[in-house]
């Protein structure tokens, strides 16, 4: 048997050495083209062409200043300057910053070549490009107080800086175009990201901006995210400068061979690894895939064993939970777990029945979600406790599904967590009706207690205050006095009302009579209230915005009148003399057609946030030194025997406002009776 020979000539073995003799007669080429036209203008003076360039930065190309001068150094620079050798010209360099502008200049024939142009930027059939083999690889850099941006998506809402004639619109697209800046280098977007006055910067080079960052000792500039894009670099030129683009190849492929293309390239840009060879890789792979294949067995066997043990564990954790959640989930009271920072980890079916308003789960929500604000740091404090001490109690004031408010009692303790440190279960009792009653008890209380003071004093008071003013009234009538003594006779008069007043009040909180109904126009009551209290407000301004339409309402007149006249001189008590005083009645267009809102603004000191709710209290004076702290109470009781709503919106300071809410009497009903336009007197208090 003939022996084997040790290697077998195939096509892969015919195509290598193709491959190589197609080089060498390219070289060939390429170095008497180079040559030819040095050999036949050995005499004439070198061409000269001018080159249409950008100071990037460094490493590509950057302006330096030695002893005075000013000149161009980099990766291109260097380049250049080779292939000016090799071809026998000379190159002359034109600024400008703009790419569009240099293809412009290209095209006029106003310059000959472009350096650092890139294909993907134009698509003119008139150019042609020369790949040199480098690519420019697109980054996001932000100032270090700008957290959110990782990628182009975040760009929008953020002041963002780029560079003249960078291709940089695909990436901010979705930004708004009043945050925009555009500079003219590098170094000036970066210094400006750096001082803050922008939030990104898309740098078009990431070797540039790396540089930059090094050498001016940014300290509030980082870079992140992944690569944008890769820019492959190349020299443009136009395609009938056929002789030019010949010797720029030719030049180029000979500095390659030789290796001097990669010696610029590791000068500027750092040493590059060499491919490793195919089998190299294979062998590696082959390697790792052994080493997997012994490491899973072992893992499986181990896995084996520990899956039983976790199976036995799992089903005594799982009938335990089971025990506990039945007992949870069936627990007549709110509870709910939360994590340190208020965060709900589970709430039980009662717990979502009265927060969730559709059914939606609770968990991963915050706790104060369904808090007023003025109690969200009651809540943070009440946690901290928890985790502290174990164990604390508190009442807040819970938002349920329906709007309302919720008073509950909270008792919390800590329980073991789960990979987050412990957790806090609470119990909520709701307690509105409780804490309603026992309010509505202490109202009844005081009330009998006015009740019982103002018997007492109608019987006691009342006749000696009528004799007094009867006898007033009738010496003022005669005319039985001098000068002085009418000043006396008229306060007198005056006090002898009051009283008369503040009993006639007492006795209407005590035994408020009931509203005797019928329709009722709110506008007309106002016109009345006006009329009755006439000079009593004087120096006030009365601002009056009238409703489009009747605004009727099923109440008493009279009941009504009295709540108007009480918020009009209770606006009046509160405003101080000598800034603006004014009161602004309007009815609200927005209140819609099953109710009727009204609203009373005044320019008075305000009400503190603290006491909004205690204002319609009996006895609440606020510090007044007139009143008996009864005008909005009453007013109070009257709105609520009436169906409807009253409340107070106030910032201190900044006046108070009183809003009525009456439910709003249908057409058919209002033109069934007569309108009650009674304006007898009625009492009131300040």
């Amino acid at each position: 048997m003939p022996e084997r020979p040790l290697r077998q000539a195939g096509w892969l073995d015919e195509m290598e050495n193709l491959i190589s003799s197609y080089k060498k007669l390219w070289l060939v080429c390429s170095v008497l083209l180079l040559l030819s036209p040095g050999l036949c203008r050995a005499e004439q003076e070198a061409e000269t062409y001018w080159v249409g360039v950008r100071p990037s930065g460094r490493p590509y190309l950057f302006a330096d200043t030695v002893e005075g001068r000013t000149r161009l150094r980099g990766f291109i620079m260097d380049l250049l300057g080779m292939n000016e050798r090799l071809i026998g010209c000379n190159y002359k360099y034109l600024i400008c910053d703009n790419m569009s502008e240099r293809r412009q200049l290209l095209l006029q024939g106003r310059i000959d070549l472009i350096m650092m142009d890139s294909p993907s930027f134009t698509n003119d059939p008139d150019l042609h490009h020369i790949p040199l083999g480098i690519s420019l690889q697109r980054r996001i850099y932000i100032n270090d107080s700008c957290k959110t941006v990782t990628c182009p998506d975040d760009l929008t809402n953020h002041r963002i800086v780029v560079i003249t004639g960078d291709n940089y619109w695909p990436h901010i697209h979705r930004a708004n175009a009043d945050n925009i800046w555009v500079v003219n280098n590098p170094s000036d977007a970066l210094s400006m990201l750096d001082r803050g006055q922008v939030d990104v910067f898309l740098a078009p080079s990431q070797r540039t901006a790396d540089s930059i960052i090094a050498e001016q000792g940014l300290q509030n500039v980082v870079r992140v995210g992944v690569v944008l894009e890769e820019i492959p670099l190349c020299i443009t030129l136009r395609k009938e400068d056929q002789l030019l683009i010949a010797k720029i190849s030719g030049a180029l492929a000979y500095m390659r061979a030789k290796g001097a293309i990669k010696a610029i390239e590791e000068k500027w840009l750092g040493a590059h690894l060499e491919p490793t060879h195919w089998k190299t890789y294979f062998q590696w792979i082959l390697v790792c895939i052994a080493a997997l294949l012994l490491a899973s067995l072992g893992v499986l066997a181990i896995n084996h064993q520990l899956k039983q043990k976790v199976r036995a564990i799992t089903q005594d954790l799982r009938s335990s939970e089971e025990k506990y959640r039945e007992l949870i989930e069936s627990s007549p009271e709110m509870i709910l777990v939360l994590d340190r920072d208020g965060i709900i980890r589970h709430a039980n079916v009662v717990a979502s029945q009265v927060l969730s308003p559709n059914g939606d789960s609770l968990e991963n929500k915050p706790l104060a979600n369904w808090l007023a604000k003025d109690e969200q740091g009651k809540l943070a404090e009440f946690l901290a406790g928890v985790l502290a001490g174990g164990k604390e109690e508190t009442e807040l004031h819970l938002y349920d599904a329906k709007g309302g408010v919720r008073e509950v009692d909270m008792a919390a303790s800590t329980i073991a967590g789960q990979y987050e440190g412990p957790l806090v279960c609470c119990f909520a009792r709701d307690v509105t009706q409780r804490n309603s009653l026992e309010r509505e008890l202490i109202q009844a209380e005081r009330l009998a207690t006015i009740g019982k003071i103002a018997a007492g004093v109608a019987h006691e008071i009342n006749n000696p205050i009528g004799i007094v003013r009867a006898n007033v009234e009738l010496l003022l009538a005669r005319g039985w006095y001098s000068e002085d003594a009418k000043v006396f006779l008229e306060s007198i008069h005056r006090n002898s009302i009051r009283a008369g007043q503040i009993t006639h009040d007492l006795l209407n909180a005590a035994r408020p009579a009931p509203p005797r109904l019928e329709p009722v126009d709110l506008n007309q009551v106002i016109e009345v209230s006006l009329g009755i209290l006439g000079q009593q407000l004087d120096g006030i301004n009365i601002e009056r915005v009238p409703p489009a339409r009747p605004m009727k309402v099923l109440g008493d007149g009279h009941l009504l009148q009295q709540v108007v006249i009480n918020l009009l001189l209770n606006a009046k008590a509160s405003m101080n003399a000598r800034e603006e005083r004014r009161i602004t009645i309007q009815f609200c267009p927005h209140s819609g057609e099953e109710a009727v809102r009204l609203r009373f603004e005044d320019t008075g000191k305000g009400i503190p946030k603290a006491l909004l709710n205690e204002v319609f209290e009996p006895f609440f004076t606020q510090g007044k030194q007139e009143g008996f702290g009864l005008g909005l109470f009453i007013a109070r009781r009257v709105i609520e025997r009436h169906g409807g709503l009253i409340f107070a919106e106030s910032e201190e300071g900044k006046g108070a406002t009183i809003i009525i809410e009456l439910p709003a009497l249908g057409e058919g009903l209002a033109g069934q009776a007569a309108d009650p336009g009674r304006d007898s007197p009625v009492s009131v208090s300040a």
